[in-house]
């Protein structure tokens, strides 16, 4: 492995998917006929090959991990017309360029305040916190090969009502971290990141449900469960210090 100067482009898409739907299941699959390169969190990397019984950003053993997938210049195309049919939902496009070894950082969500405690008049203390989705990305060029190691860590967090902290809601947090190895140019997708979400309506006759005791009767509660999965698409692409300076 050689020392460069080198820098490099990292193009991600984060995009949402409801699980019942085949489409990134469909791409994966197609891909996997082709072969493929998985890592797990031991950093052992797995040729995958056409009769793999791995699943969706993972292993045949159940491992997380990340494909070497598609040519980058393919992915705005699909994600596109996924978009189109309602299948997906792309939720962030950031760009950025980073000097080889160096870790980029992407945050797409909000800052909540957590209560942490009270101080000596009684008055809530409050914290900020992030919630939302944090990649963290560190690349090294292989410039003999040319080809690009990523290290990446992604972490998705969201607010927990059935859990109560201080007087405030918990947060639910998810994270996953692999390595793989791809080329310029080429895109990874890393994907076991689901996010739950739970919604009840309640419809009440008039008059009737305000009735004591009896009340209750003429009230209907509909409880629905949504599982989005959330697919992060990482294209990288090697940009030479010549280029850089515009010579």
């Amino acid at each position: 492995m050689t020392e460069t100067a080198s820098q490099y482009n990292a193009n991600l898409y984060l995009a949402g998917e409801t699980l019942n739907q085949p489409w990134f299941k469909d791409i994966a699959w197609k891909l996997l006929e082709k072969g493929g390169l998985i890592s797990t969190p031991e950093n052992n990397f797995v040729q995958v090959e056409k009769t793999s019984l791995g699943g969706i950003g993972y292993d045949s053993n159940g491992n997380f991990g990340a494909w070497k997938a598609f040519p980058g210049s393919n992915l705005a195309y699909k994600l596109k017309a996924a978009e189109s049919e309602g299948i997906v939902k792309t939720l962030s496009e950031p760009r950025v360029m980073v000097i080889n070894k160096q870790q980029a950082t992407f945050n797409s969500g909000s800052q909540i305040p957590i209560p942490t405690g009270t101080d000596e008049l009684g008055n809530t203390q409050y914290e900020y916190t992030n919630i939302g989705t944090q990649i963290t990305i560190t690349p090294t060029i292989l410039e003999e090969s040319e080809r690009i190691l990523l290290d990446i860590s992604a972490i998705v967090s969201e607010i927990d009502t059935s859990i109560e902290v201080n007087g405030g809601p918990g947060l639910n947090t998810r994270e996953s971290k692999t390595k793989v190895e791809i080329a310029n140019n080429a895109t990874t997708v890393i994907t076991g990141l689901v996010r739950k979400s739970e919604s009840k309506t309640v419809s009440k006759l008039p008059m009737l449900s305000n009735l004591p005791v009896i009340g209750s009767m003429f009230n209907n509660i509909t409880s629905a469960n949504d599982d989005t999965e959330l697919m992060i698409f990482v294209t990288a692409s090697i940009v030479k210090p010549d280029l850089v300076k515009g010579e």
